[in-house]
């Protein structure tokens, strides 16, 4: 589906469907038979109440809708081959929680992302399992490590069926050897309030890859109160606007007196809601424009559908006197809706469009509405993006033959053998992985590393496999406390591990945010992919803050 079709009626309308069911049950009594919902939900699962999915952890390699994509499909099945092939008890398994089922026109991550962030974490397991690159445990420890299992949790269209998915996870914890929850997709309340009871009433760990929600690590339930066992690999949104503030002022060159933000004022959004606090305080004299995106409750068909008048209306009061930088403090799904409505209207036709915003643009590098406003030159659309493959430099002209005299950074090694391992191919910086094991090597596309997201959500896995190998024996006994003071080593420059995006590390009282962070901007072309036009962007004015402590 592209992001603006319309999903079929009954992922639409769960509430509605289940009206349905009562009336065709009713029906059937009479003497007419209607066709009912065929979905039946595997091990771990049950049907969402909220959404027409299923929702829970997924033991059994099943289905979570019946109109899943046959490529999703085709990832469950790897995923639940490595889990077979696991065989004994000396093993743990790790979550990646994510809407894994979203519903085109209403939710505003799409199933790429679900896609992206899959192949990310199995490479993660595949490395943990067949090379040796997430093997080291403490000094003393003798003993084999435990190979990893990769558990998938769909929390339903809006993560909206989230306590049914966390309540699925504690059933399944001790028999399947659960130590931690990674993913979680986007920073908004239903999220929030699963972090705040994996970590409270389950004492599960949980890592985020890609949330940048500055509240994530508050519990929902007391915002006085820092979640202690929450841990993410991506930056906070004031961090992400420290990084575009400096490409506006240092790069860029435009005074803050002329820029615009569109900003969206929806309630439980936390993704929103810190994107515009920072970009207020970040950007002085800049000048605000709010609209209302829909919320979950509102009976609209597409999202897009609500907005055209915000826009329409909102192009006449920009385009009097057009800002020359626009910073959309919105969701990725809304700028499509954005600038069709600056191009096509009477005030903004054939005006420029510098549009920079955060990560979640991501949602835009496939919304055709997008592309073909970019292609016309009137429209330039970049944002801060969490991680890309040349945020450490590339391979010289685009050549991949292994090169041992190349001297890469450190950084860049990292990430060439990740890349390497994703790919199943070599790369100007690393040779093809040959596991010992004789296991078969991956083949995901290279072009799915263009986004950072599988980058990001295999760092989670990863900190999730050595925060459980290094825990030793006593991580399926108290899987929190035990992991707890390990991932608490990784602080500082001397507690840092190497990851995919960067090297990953937490303040001293960071309180699980990482520390150190640099990010890449990236410009998305009229094909969709996105190019890194400049990199090394601090997420603090003080680059070194946190480092050393």
């Amino acid at each position: 589906m592209s992001p603006v079709d319309v999903a079929p009626w009954n992922r639409r309308h769960p509430v509605l469907t289940g009206v349905a069911v009562v009336v065709i049950i009713a029906s059937v009594v009479v003497g007419v038979v209607f066709l009912v919902r065929s979905l039946s939900c595997g091990d771990g699962m049950v049907g969402g109440d909220k959404t027409d999915a299923c929702v829970g952890v997924n033991l059994s390699g099943d289905r979570f809708s019946d109109d899943q994509p046959e490529r999703l499909t085709g990832l469950v099945n790897r995923v639940q081959a490595n889990n077979d092939a696991v065989t004994g008890d000396n093993y743990v398994s790790i979550v990646l929680m994510l809407n894994m089922s979203p519903v085109a026109g209403v939710d505003t991550a799409t199933v790429d992302d679900v896609y992206r962030n899959v192949e990310g974490a199995l490479t993660a397991v595949w490395r943990a399992n067949h090379m040796s690159t997430f093997s080291q445990t403490l000094p003393g420890d003798t003993d084999p490590v435990p190979a990893i299992k990769l558990l998938l949790a769909n929390t339903g269209s809006e993560n909206a069926d989230w306590e049914a998915t966390v309540d699925q996870i504690a059933k399944a914890k001790e028999d399947n050897h659960i130590t931690a929850v990674t993913g979680l997709s986007q920073s908004t309340t239903p999220t929030r309030q699963a972090v705040a009871k994996l970590i409270t009433g389950t004492g599960i760990p949980v890592i985020g890859a890609s949330v940048t929600g500055d509240r994530m690590n508050l519990d929902v339930r007391d915002e006085s109160r820092y979640l202690d066992g929450f841990y993410r690999i991506a930056p906070t949104n004031t961090g992400t606007v420290v990084a575009a503030t400096s490409y506006i002022a240092n790069q860029l060159r435009i005074d803050f007196k002329d820029v615009a933000i569109v900003e969206d004022n929806t309630a439980d959004d936390d993704y929103i809601a810190t994107l515009i606090k920072a970009a207020h305080s970040r950007m002085p004299g800049a000048t605000p424009y709010p609209f209302t995106s829909p919320a979950a409750s509102d009976p609209v068909q597409r999202r897009d559908d609500s907005l055209k008048g915000q826009f329409g209306y909102m192009d006449t009061l920009l385009c009097k006197q057009p800002p020359r930088l626009v910073y959309f403090a919105g969701r990725g799904a809304d700028i499509g809706t954005f600038v069709t409505s600056w191009a096509h209207s009477g005030t903004c036709a054939n005006k420029p469009l510098h549009l920079l915003t955060g990560d979640d643009a991501l949602e835009a590098t496939v919304d055709h509405r997008v592309l073909e406003a970019v292609a016309t030159g009137q429209v330039k659309v970049q944002y801060t993006a969490l991680a890309s493959p040349d945020k450490w430099g590339s391979c010289p002209d685009g050549d991949t033959t292994p090169r041992p005299d190349r001297k890469a950074s450190d950084e860049r090694k990292v990430y060439a053998d990740f890349e390497a391992a994703f790919t199943g191919k070599a790369n100007c910086d690393a040779d093809k992985p040959v596991p010992a094991d004789g296991a078969a090597p991956l083949d995901f596309p290279v072009d799915d590393l263009a986004t950072g997201q599988s980058m990001i959500a295999h760092d989670a896995v990863a900190l999730a496999v050595l925060a459980a190998r290094r825990a030793g024996k006593g991580v399926l006994a108290d899987p929190f406390s035990s992991q707890r003071g390990i991932l608490q080593q990784v602080r500082c420059a001397n507690g840092l591990i190497p990851g995919a995006s960067g090297p990953i590390r937490f303040g001293k009282d960071s309180h699980g945010d990482p520390v150190g962070v640099v990010l890449p901007i990236m410009d998305i072309g009229k094909s969709g992919k996105a190019t890194t036009v400049f990199t090394g962007l601090p997420t603090t004015d003080d680059p070194n803050a946190g480092k050393d402590c």
